[in-house]
């Protein structure tokens, strides 16, 4: 995520806890953290699974009313990259909503 100015084509930029700087070639546009959970049931959660399949593996688990959401410009069917509390991977869209 860019946190500030760009300087020439450097731009500052945090990744979960890590802070630096990237060559604005390498960064990719993402839509504004807009989007929620939704449709999830009581006591259920949403899991957040590293390629766009039901078989893939979990990188950790959404609450159903998350939000802070933001979509990344990849989608597979069914599925949607997104980026959440710090991690990127793919959701069901039929469980992602706009604000």
């Amino acid at each position: 995520m860019v946190t500030g100015s760009c300087k020439g084509n450097w731009c500052p930029v945090e990744e979960g806890h890590v802070t630096g700087w990237v060559h604005s070639h390498f960064i990719a546009m993402v839509s504004p953290a807009l989007y929620c959970v939704a449709g999830v049931a009581p006591g259920d959660i949403l899991n957040l699974r590293a390629y766009p399949s039901a078989q893939s593996r979990v990188l950790t688990k959404l609450d159903r009313h998350q939000c802070g959401i933001a979509f990344l410009p990849y989608a597979v069917g069914g599925w949607q990259k997104i980026r959440a509390n710090g991690w990127e991977g793919w959701a069901s869209r039929r469980y992602l909503s706009g604000q």
